[in-house]
């Protein structure tokens, strides 16, 4: 059974908070019943629906972690949905602030999925660029390898309005769901929005 991080969602009521995780890979099952079991350790640092608050990510011990691992929602937005402007604002946000985001992540390795209200890839950015740091974008099209674990998952959200990038019907999201899984037996899950029965 795969190791899940889900999303901690925020409201503006309360400030984001980032959370720390000492992820440990506990048993695989194998046919007829035996079981391999081992353990693989690993420091994160996980933080969701920021929304442009930096501050976060400036307070973590980055001596104390192995990564961060950002699920969404990174970017501000200026607009309700629209996309042009949305993409013109978020990526001239990030030309201005990308000193303040490399030294804010410490050159740690970023494992990322973007949020609905990313209307830019963080991870793209991040890479384009050079950011010192390993990059790993997570989503449905692929399994990313990364601290000997196999991670899985994708940026959608069930649909409100369709205002935000990335909203789905029932229909669409269990097709992606399913193109998930069918990458085979992955370690750790993440994604923006919390799967169905996990809060």
């Amino acid at each position: 059974f795969p190791v899940t991080i889900s999303i901690i969602q925020t409201t503006k009521s309360v400030p984001p908070r980032l959370y720390q995780y000492h992820i440990t890979q506990v048993s695989k099952w194998l046919y007829k019943r035996f079981a391999v079991c081992y353990t693989h350790s690993m420091r994160v640092a996980h933080a969701s629906d920021l929304h442009s608050n930096l501050l976060v990510l400036k307070d973590v011990d980055k001596t104390n972690i192995d990564a961060f691992i950002l699920t969404g929602d990174f970017f501000p937005n200026i607009t309700r949905g629209n996309v042009q402007t949305e993409i013109n604002f978020q990526t001239d946000w990030f030309k201005k602030k990308r000193e303040t985001i490399f030294r804010a992540l410490g050159n740690k390795p970023v494992i990322t999925v973007d949020g609905n209200h990313d209307f830019i890839s963080l991870g793209d950015m991040l890479k384009h660029y050079a950011y010192a740091g390993e990059v790993h974008q997570i989503s449905e099209h692929g399994i990313v390898e990364f601290g000997g674990l196999k991670w899985v998952g994708h940026g959608y959200i069930p649909w409100i309005e369709g205002e935000w990038r990335g909203e789905l019907r029932t229909p669409e999201m269990m097709q992606v769901v399913d193109k998930v899984w069918d990458h085979g037996n992955a370690d750790i899950l993440v994604t923006h929005t919390a799967p169905a029965g996990i809060s």
